[in-house]
């Protein structure tokens, strides 16, 4: 039966595939299920399985019994899906391991920004009081040179001096913290 069955497949017979489907889909299904347990899973394993058969009815040769020779294809599919399951767990597991590094580096560094900020607000508070109010007006509100000296009541030129003064003494006290970003840098 199987291979009258089998060569009317391959004579392009739909009445073949049908009897096919009836006869094995329910043994099949049943046969991935106990591998899978999974009803959805092992539902498209024999469909993946029954298709392949139709498309390729041409060119496969089939040897024993057609009964063999589908629950061996089921067998096939159900390992491939394993493999296939397999490494999308792998990737997803190391995806999260990717995100916790990216999450726990993050928060490294709102850390480290968090330091030096303060490390910064301190330096500007040793600053002579008139030039920490230039320096805040300048750098931390945005204001230009013009709106600082029309807004202090004082030249442009003390402005630009005030200024330059405190990126000096700051660079000077601070100076440490381009060693420590660099630092942090090569070490990522």
């Amino acid at each position: 039966m199987d291979i009258q069955l089998f060569s009317d497949l391959q004579a392009n017979d739909p009445k073949a595939m049908d009897e096919i489907y009836e006869a094995w889909w329910e043994k099949l299904f049943d046969f991935a299920y106990g591998k899978v347990g999974d009803e959805d899973v092992a539902g498209d394993v024999v469909q993946e399985v029954l298709i392949y058969l139709w498309e390729n009815r041409q060119q496969l040769n089939v040897e024993t019994s057609l009964s063999a020779y589908l629950h061996q294809a089921v067998k096939y599919r159900i390992l491939n899906y394993y493999k296939a399951n397999s490494i999308r767990q792998s990737h997803q597991e190391h995806l999260i391991r990717l995100a916790d590094s990216a999450l726990e580096l993050q928060a490294e560094s709102i850390m480290m920004y968090k330091e030096m900020q303060g490390e910064i607000d301190q330096a500007v508070k040793g600053l002579p009081e008139k030039m920490q109010v230039v320096f805040r007006m300048s750098k931390i509100s945005g204001k230009s040179n013009p709106e600082i000296a029309a807004e202090l009541g004082i030249s442009l030129q003390t402005v630009k001096n005030q200024l330059s003064t405190a990126v000096k003494i700051l660079k000077k006290s601070l100076s440490y913290l381009q060693l420590l970003i660099l630092y942090c840098l090569t070490q990522s």
